[in-house]
């Protein structure tokens, strides 16, 4: 959104003339004396809207200082009530009215020139041009307004470009920046560090010559140009100054080393800059900039005005705005801007309440360590590290420090203290300091106080404690096997787990029978269960590869019809004992493949059950030519497979996901 006012071809003649803002006629300026004052070119108060006629998307802007209208859209602009907003600083004028930029409505432009070719199209430095009141142009310009930003609806900061007020010199020819305007700005693209680039509330002022392009001060990060100005490069080797600006804090209105400052929501600000251009070529232009009276940026050896063919000598247009880089931003504008009180002149304004600048706060802060003592023996994990700190405007923040190195996070409040768990450091002397800084950068450190940290060590865990802490005749890790790791706090050994049913001495299924291999409920010592298996059903068959015994040795081919099952031709083969079985059973011929089939014969058959066992576990599917299924997972323990089928079928499939590995005993089906 753009306020737009224009002071056209500002040149700087010889003559000295006492002047004042042209007066308006029955309309008295809000800030008399200050609009009075020797140098002031023109006042602005907004209390009369009739002043800012808007007529079908067009405004124009009628005040004595300028020499002709500018005409621009005015949409999005409003001159409204100062009552319904915060309360403006101490010592404004009261009541009336103010400028208003909805940012997502419009332009919201007002505009004017103090010099009658508003096109600039007049050649440098034409004859006998001054100011409507009088005075002669000048390349040395003050302008002083009062500003929000809006904090509901928040006001969007733009992460590219915001222009907040901006001008330009007589021509073309040469001008404040590569893209002919320059002033005060926000935006994240001069910042050197990314870091810094999560922020884009910060204070700045593009200008730029023809060999640099566009620069900001105090945030430049185009590197050879200027790096002495390099203020927010956080560290990174550039310029003479650091500050450790906060990315993820709000702003507190604390000047960052005296040359920076970040801008809150919600909150008027007064502010002022100073702008003088430099000299073709040279770098002796100067920035100023003023808050709430307070001068926070100042720099007088920069490039401010282009090295190109055109005269430094006057500048030639201001612009107040509110305006996005559309091209860059895209949409999602949100929030309000508010300007009041606008003053432009050739000395400095101050805030309402007037006055000469402030003299510069050059007394350090004192500070000194109150808790510890120096001498004193401290441990524990919450020692109070405190200190007394004091300043002659106020004291911005407190950091304490052990051996020189941050101790905590800075405290910004009294009473200054801090919490210091002395276990995380060595036994022995150390020693505390603590650093105390204002608002305008200066520090002090107080002097160190000596402590000695003296902390008895926690005890070593069960399994690191040279000790044989359950009597066993094993000490510590990896000797005892109670100890899992040397930081195992129990050295007691893990009790055995119980004995399998089938190696534990008992008659658990009351039988008669007593454990493997008495107990025919037993397939192995480490049997689970010593339930014997129930019997067969009526009419059933088992076939046991055992009695009788196929034909050749252990490991021959099982080849044609055994036991009412063709198992057709080198598919299968049987064994003796191997692994967890110690009967004869079968398994597939070689280990190509997954699945082997056989078929009853004569048939149909229903399969009832078998016994399966494997070498590596996997899962066994059971289909036969009717789709009943059985899937389950075997490991290297006999266990007992029940189909659960129902229906009689002819030829069955036997698939494993290990293939070979499968061994099948104990073949159980019915007519």
């Amino acid at each position: 959104m753009k306020f737009f006012l224009s002071l056209c071809s500002l040149f700087l003649f010889a003559s000295s003339v006492f002047a004042q803002a042209p007066v308006r006629s029955g309309q008295p300026y809000a800030e008399a004396s200050k609009c009075s004052q020797n140098g002031v070119i023109l006042c602005e108060d907004f209390d009369y809207p009739s002043n800012f006629p808007c007529n079908n998307g067009t405004g124009s802007w009628i005040n004595p200082g300028l020499r002709s209208t500018y005409n621009g859209t005015c949409s999005g602009r409003s001159i409204v009530p100062v009552s319904g907003f915060p309360a403006q600083p101490a010592g404004s004028p009261p009541g009336g009215y103010l400028k208003r930029a909805d940012v997502a409505n419009g332009e919201g432009m007002i505009a004017g020139c103090l010099w009658s070719d508003c096109s600039r199209t007049t050649a440098d430095n034409p004859a006998g041009v001054t100011y409507t009141n009088g005075t002669p142009l000048s390349n040395d310009i003050y302008v002083r307004f009062q500003v929000l930003f809006s904090d509901s609806p928040a006001y969007k900061w733009p992460s590219f470009d915001n222009k907040i007020f901006f001008m330009w010199p007589n021509t073309y020819i040469d001008k404040p920046s590569a893209n002919i305007d320059a002033g005060w700005y926000f935006g994240n693209n001069f910042f050197c560090s990314a870091i810094n680039r999560n922020f884009n509330d910060a204070l700045s002022f593009r200008v730029g010559d023809n060999s640099c392009g566009f620069k900001g001060y105090p945030c430049d990060n185009t590197g050879g140009c200027h790096p002495e100005h390099q203020e927010y490069c956080l560290g990174q080797g550039f310029g003479n100054s650091s500050p450790a600006i906060s990315t993820t804090t709000p702003p507190d209105d604390t000047p960052y080393s005296g040359r920076g400052f970040r801008f809150r929501r919600g909150k008027w600000y007064n502010f002022e800059f100073r702008y003088k251009l430099s000299s073709p070529g040279v770098q002796n232009g100067t920035i100023e900039s003023w808050i709430d009276g307070v001068k926070v940026y100042s720099d007088n050896d920069l490039a401010t005005c282009g090295n190109g063919s055109g005269s430094c000598a006057a500048i030639a247009e201001f612009a107040q705005y509110f305006w996005y880089n559309f091209f860059q931003e895209g949409g999602g504008l949100q929030g309000y801007g508010l300007v009041d009180n606008l003053i432009i002149s050739k000395n400095y304004i101050g805030p309402p309440t007037g006055g000469a600048p402030p003299p510069p706060d050059t007394t350090s802060p004192t500070i000194s360590l109150t808790a510890p003592t120096s001498g004193a023996t401290v441990s524990g994990s919450s020692v109070t590290v405190s200190a007394d700190a004091a300043d002659n405007v106020g004291v911005a923040g407190v950091q304490f420090k052990l051996d020189g190195l941050n101790l905590g996070a800075e405290d910004v409040s009294a009473p200054y203290s801090t919490v210091w768990n002395s276990t995380s450091a060595s036994n022995g002397s150390h020693s505390l300091t603590a650093t105390a800084r204002d608002a305008a950068g200066n520090q002090a450190t107080s002097p160190p106080v000596s402590v000695t940290v003296s902390n008895v060590p926690p005890p070593l865990p069960a399994c690191s404690d040279t000790l044989d802490n359950d009597s066993d005749g094993l000490i510590d890790f990896p000797a005892d096997p109670g100890c899992s790791s040397a930081s195992d706090t129990d050295e007691l050994n893990a009790p055995p787990p119980p004995p399998a049913q089938c190696a534990d001495g008992l008659d658990n299924d009351a039988d008669g029978q007593i454990d493997f291999p008495a107990d025919v409920g037993c397939s192995s010592a480490s049997d689970t269960d010593e339930t014997n298996a129930p019997p067969p059903p009526p009419g059933s068959v088992i076939v046991t590869f055992d009695d009788p015994q196929p034909n050749g040795s252990s490991g021959s081919y099982l080849n044609g019809l055994f036991g009412g099952i063709n198992w057709g031709s080198q598919k299968w083969r049987w064994e003796g004992a191997w692994l967890v079985d110690p009967t004869n059973h079968v398994y597939f011929a070689s280990n190509s493949g997954t699945s082997r089939t056989f078929t009853f014969s004569p048939g149909p058959k229903k399969l009832v059950s078998m016994r399966v066992f494997a070498g590596l576990s996997g899962t066994l599917t059971l289909s036969d030519n009717l789709g009943q299924i059985k899937v389950v997972n075997v490991s290297n323990s006999i266990q007992t497979v029940t189909t659960n089928w129902v229906n009689q079928s002819t030829t069955v499939t036997v698939k494993y996901t290990k293939g070979w590995e499968l061994g099948v005993d104990d073949i159980e089906y019915v007519p």
